[in-house]
């Protein structure tokens, strides 16, 4: 065991418990910290029930498509008042949905992604599929960039079907890219009152209750019998080598737990201005050690200050940066959306500076 240690686990891309860059644990851990009823669906080609109350199921790159009697029921089931969150890079005839192309395409590109509804604005993004949706005529368009629409929201009855071109957005090694986390807020808080669940099934997981199923009840007894004498025996015959260790990660305390305690406990009060307040400061600070910018110094000589550095791209980005800053600090109050748009804008300055 020693000389030949176990190697890493290795998990299929999109699933729910992944921790890997591939996988979706962030998103599905971020739900769960925010008090909402989250849980991985694997009960095979069954459809959840819908007495408890409104539901949202998330389905991230199936490996297989959903045959069509299977997306039936799910068609019934969002007609009873219920959500499915589909992201995937062909979508085509899933749930009657159609593609179109556009021939050449590279996938590498950060490209200019234009939103409506609670996306309204512009955010920057990499897309990997090259076939965009063609929407219907009641069908509402969430997202699109030059190529087409990437994101729509089709109405079933009392439910709807919210369908995405890019499940990249939420792997955990992409999900802070560029706006990547900006863009698939909404689609959070839209949920964020449902019971939400990540259907496990269509990347080949299936419930864990088949496997006793299909073992008769007296050979289960026999082996339960079985696994609870040879744990005796080990209890009892078994020798310890020395006294337990504590590994060191379970007791000390990092240099910064302070610093994650207070952005915890702004995030959770919504101090939204208060904490772009710092990170304003923080940045001023930064200019008057790097590049001499007295702090003291007021916005607008400051950013004359600052043109000689920029190139005219980035200060036309800075004015336009610096000046909404200086009107959220007059508003009572800000959205969760527009924190974090500002907030990654303010640090993109910082890396610039710093850079």
């Amino acid at each position: 065991v020693w000389l030949f240690p176990d190697p890493l686990k290795k998990y299929p891309a999109f699933v729910s418990d992944s921790p890997s860059p591939t996988g979706v644990k962030g998103i599905y851990t971020y739900l769960e910290n925010n008090n909402i009823q989250v849980g991985a669906w694997n009960q095979g080609n069954v459809v959840p029930t819908s007495s408890i109350g409104k539901q949202t199921m998330v389905m991230v790159q199936p490996f297989q498509p959903l045959g069509r009697p299977l997306q039936q029921h799910w068609v019934k089931w969002m007609e009873e008042g219920n959500r499915i969150w589909l992201m995937v890079q062909n979508p085509q005839d899933m749930f009657g949905i159609k593609t179109s192309s556009k021939g050449s395409y590279d996938p590498k590109k950060v490209r200019k992604v234009t939103g409506a509804y609670e996306w309204e604005g512009e955010f920057e993004a990499t897309i990997q599929s090259d076939l965009r949706l063609v929407p219907q005529k009641n069908d509402r368009i969430l997202l699109k960039d030059d190529q087409g629409v990437i994101s729509l929201a089709r109405s079933y009855g009392k439910g709807e079907l919210l369908v995405t071109v890019t499940p990249e957005w939420v792997q955990n090694g992409k999900i802070l890219k560029e706006d990547h986390l900006t863009l698939i807020t909404p689609f959070l808080d839209a949920v964020a009152t449902d019971v939400v669940w990540f259907n496990e099934t269509i990347h080949g997981y299936k419930n864990k209750g088949a496997f006793i199923q299909a073992y008769p009840q007296w050979f289960l007894l026999i082996f339960t019998q079985i696994v609870l004498v040879s744990i005796f025996l080990v209890w009892w015959k078994g020798k310890r080598f020395g006294a337990i260790e504590i590994p060191r990660a379970a007791t000390v305390r990092f240099n910064d737990e302070r610093i994650r305690a207070m952005a915890a406990w702004y995030v959770r009060s919504g101090f939204y201005q208060e904490a772009l307040s710092i990170q304003q400061t923080y940045i001023r600070n930064l200019l008057q050690e790097k590049w001499y910018i007295p702090e003291s110094t007021d916005l607008s000589t400051m950013l004359t200050l600052v043109s000689n550095r920029l190139t005219p791209e980035q200060n036309n980005r800075w004015k336009k940066v610096w000046e909404k800053g200086e009107r959220v600090k007059e508003r009572k109050t800000i959205s969760r959306k527009e924190f974090l748009t500002l907030s990654q804008q303010f640090d993109r300055i910082r890396k610039e500076i710093e850079n």
